[in-house]
């Protein structure tokens, strides 16, 4: 038997972790992912999921999937905005990148990524990703 005091400590810490993870859960609810992009074949929680990994972020944190860019040379960029606790609004946005590699065979594992600075057409790393500096996907020969 459990004893009264024991009882409403219990009770307390429950009531404390259904008030702490709701936002969480309101938020996946309210802003789900977008639309992940055709020919994914892996869940677009993975690549979010991915994103813990990739950065260090705590995780409590809440990436939701925002948009994919895909270039002719090759690259594919998946964004991602992030939100930490309270889930209001977005702290910042990350991307997970590939280059020559077929959206079918992505893998979250495999990709690099970042944080983005200022905006998508004025970031450092997303302009080298995107610049005539990067070696040509290597065709396979018939």
């Amino acid at each position: 038997m459990i004893r009264p005091g024991r009882r409403a400590a219990i009770v307390a810490i429950r009531a404390l972790a259904i008030v702490l993870a709701a936002p969480v859960v309101l938020a996946r609810v309210a802003l789900p992912d977008a639309s992940p992009p055709a020919g994914l074949a892996r869940s677009i929680r993975d690549f979010s999921d991915a994103i813990w990994h990739l950065s260090d972020r705590p995780p409590w944190i809440h990436a939701r999937y925002v948009d994919v860019e895909t270039r002719p040379d090759g690259l594919i960029v998946l964004y991602f905005e992030v939100r930490s606790w309270r889930y209001l609004t977005a702290d910042f946005e990350v991307y997970l990148a590939s280059r020559c590699a077929p959206i079918e065979a992505l893998d979250p594992v495999g990709m690099g990524g970042g944080t983005v600075i200022g905006s998508r057409a004025d970031d450092a790393e997303l302009e080298f990703l995107r610049s005539d500096a990067q070696p040509p996907c290597e065709t396979a020969s018939p």
